[in-house]
């Protein structure tokens, strides 16, 4: 299992235990579209959902990017990857590029902060990475997301551009 994966699937574990806190994890959950919105991990991790058909950061969004910028900046982290994603309403080249401009979005969000000394990968992985396994054809508001995270490999480029 990818470390993307793992943090996905512990986002999904937070959301489902409402908020419930352990000793080795802080759970946090703003909203943003009626949807979770993050989990903290043991280094930063966070998550931004997306309205459909839409790339554009709605305002809950730019405060969970903000708080990204600020915790890789305090903690001089290097490399971040973003990981867009959509959900399976359209086809599937599509939502490769719409989930590419989602992470190219968030991506231009970090740089305006002021993350310009850190190497951003961007992954685009369209509708084959969902929280929620659907149909092809179904639109799910929690599939339309974006993850935030600390690059796995800082040596190894695997970004997507279109």
């Amino acid at each position: 299992m990818t470390m993307t994966r793992l943090y996905l699937a512990l986002a999904v574990a937070a959301a489902m235990l409402g908020g419930c806190e352990t000793t080795a994890k802080r759970s946090e959950r703003p909203i943003v579209g009626g949807q979770p919105a993050g989990v903290m991990l043991g280094g930063p991790y966070k998550t931004v959902f997306f309205r459909w058909n839409s790339a554009t950061l709605e305002p809950e969004s730019h405060a969970i990017v903000q708080d990204f910028a600020i915790s890789i900046k305090s903690l001089e982290i290097s490399a971040i990857e973003l990981r867009g994603h959509a959900d399976r309403s359209g086809p599937s080249a599509y939502n490769h590029r719409l989930s590419l401009r989602r992470a190219n979005a968030v991506k231009a969000a970090l740089i305006a902060l002021g993350l310009t000394s850190v190497k951003i990968v961007v992954i685009a992985e369209g509708e084959h990475a969902p929280l929620v396994p659907t149909p092809d054809g179904v639109r799910e508001p929690q599939n339309r997301f974006v993850t935030l995270g600390e690059a796995e490999d800082e040596g190894h480029q695997h970004s997507s551009t279109e």
